[in-house]
């Protein structure tokens, strides 16, 4: 009897692809430059780090609100939001991150489907990246 995957599945799976491509579009494949602090790092410190929290499913999986950040800023600076947020205007625009702020309370359910798309989307962008290295 065959055992049917749950949405969490889906959604940890989907995290792990997720973040793997933005590391890698956001990285030179050796190193990167951390979108709160601004220093290059190298890659083994590089973190899929959201602008607005991942609780927040509107934008968990918002390329624009999901950047490379390094280990310091995400994990023991809880984010660094406020420069975050400079890093997001440098690189966007102040409209995309108000937009992003705008969006932090929408409600958003993802439906098995539509994981199962995203997953397969974010695989083939990641292989595609991995195939350009």
């Amino acid at each position: 009897m065959k055992s049917k995957k749950s949405k969490k599945n889906y959604k940890k799976e989907l995290d792990e692809v997720f973040a793997e491509y933005i590391r890698l579009r956001d990285s030179n494949g050796d190193t990167f430059r951390c979108i709160s602090c601004g220093q290059v790092k190298p890659m083994s410190q590089c973190q899929c780090g959201h602008y607005i929290s991942r609780a927040h499913m509107a934008t968990r999986f918002d390329e624009k609100n999901c950047n490379g950040q390094c280990v310091g800023c995400n994990i023991f600076k809880s984010g660094n939001v406020v420069e975050y947020r400079f890093g997001l205007i440098d690189k966007y625009g102040e409209e995309v991150v108000n937009q992003l702020e705008a969006m932090r309370n929408d409600q958003r359910q993802i439906k098995d489907p539509e994981y199962k798309e995203l997953i397969q989307h974010y695989k083939d962008k990641v292989k595609q990246m991995k195939d350009e290295l």
